[in-house]
């Protein structure tokens, strides 16, 4: 979900450089939605022994 969060916030930030002050904040919001992936992955990845086999196949589609 992230990644597509991260997806269509890139195409954003693209079309707003007329919008300083909203392009910057897309800007910041790409980035809290990067590390909030890496802490959802780490978690995952932490957990990973305990999945399920169809979220660790997930995990791995990822």
């Amino acid at each position: 979900m992230e990644q597509q969060a991260r997806t269509i916030l890139k195409g954003q930030e693209g079309r707003l450089e007329n919008y300083p002050d909203l392009r910057q904040r897309i800007s910041q919001h790409i980035r809290e939605t990067q590390r909030h992936a890496e802490t959802v992955r780490g978690c995952l990845e932490r957990r990973k022994p305990n999945l399920r086999p169809s979220l660790a196949q997930v995990l791995r589609d990822a």
